[in-house]
């Protein structure tokens, strides 16, 4: 995926995964649909949640 460059697009790896895959997550940073917003923004606060869990 680091290889489909667009402007604006940030790349987070995704810590303690247990199957190898990848996933992505992407959206305008001026994004106005307030379902993608809510969801971009429980998105972000399960990955941030998960890697500050991590006890490594």
């Amino acid at each position: 995926m680091r290889n489909f460059t667009q402007p604006g697009i940030c790349y987070r790896p995704i810590a303690d995964f247990e199957y190898p895959c990848h996933l992505a997550l992407a959206s305008r940073r001026r994004e106005l649909s307030p379902a993608v917003r809510a969801f971009v923004k429980e998105s972000l606060a399960l990955f941030t949640d998960r890697a500050l869990s991590d006890p490594a």
